[in-house]
């Protein structure tokens, strides 16, 4: 019984510290996002009557985070001077291995051009082919990857922003071959 004494505060102090490294790890947690994009011109005269300007193209804040350790979200929107717009409102399931599984409004897998951040693009405008890509929907979303391959598909409906597009599906798989020295 004694032993038994000793060993309860022992066990409860485990109990409690396990559960919160579970509670921590399964704490909801937010991540505020933004980015502003402008564009500024100086002219200084010659023989083409320019003006100096400046512009906002675009103005995007969100948030996303965790709400468990198997579960994402996001919410992203576009103040754009011309067509402010939903960007990204999605949940996403992340429990198991090399597994995305994503519902809501997302970027459809299509081309690599239109996946791509425009963070990360080299030029300020997309190429002319991204203008038959799908681009963001309201859609149910699967991907999946190895060590030599991805694979992405989903089914999606009209746009929150444009509801004359219509319903489909795309698929993407990608292998990446293995290269030897020699």
């Amino acid at each position: 019984m004694k032993n038994l004494i000793k060993l309860l505060p022992l066990s409860i102090s485990c109990l409690m510290a396990s559960s919160a490294a579970m509670a921590a790890e399964d704490t909801p947690t937010i991540n505020f996002a933004g980015r502003i994009q402008a564009d500024h011109t100086r002219y200084d005269g010659g023989k083409y009557p320019y003006a100096d300007g400046s512009e906002v193209r675009r103005l995007r804040a969100g948030f996303g985070g965790n709400l468990t350790s198997a579960w994402e979200y996001r919410i992203e929107y576009e103040f754009a001077p011309d067509e402010p717009e939903v960007k990204d409102v999605y949940f996403r399931y992340t429990g198991f291995a090399n597994t995305r599984i994503t519902l809501g409004n997302f970027k459809v897998f299509s081309s690599l051009d239109e996946l791509t951040s425009s963070n990360n693009t080299t030029f300020n405008e997309r190429s002319l082919a991204n203008a038959f890509d799908t681009q963001r929907r309201t859609a149910l979303g699967y991907q999946t990857w190895g060590d030599q391959f991805s694979f992405s598909a989903a089914t999606y409906t009209r746009e929150p922003n444009n509801l004359e597009r219509g319903t489909g599906n795309a698929a993407r798989f990608i292998y990446h071959p293995t290269l030897a020295n020699g």
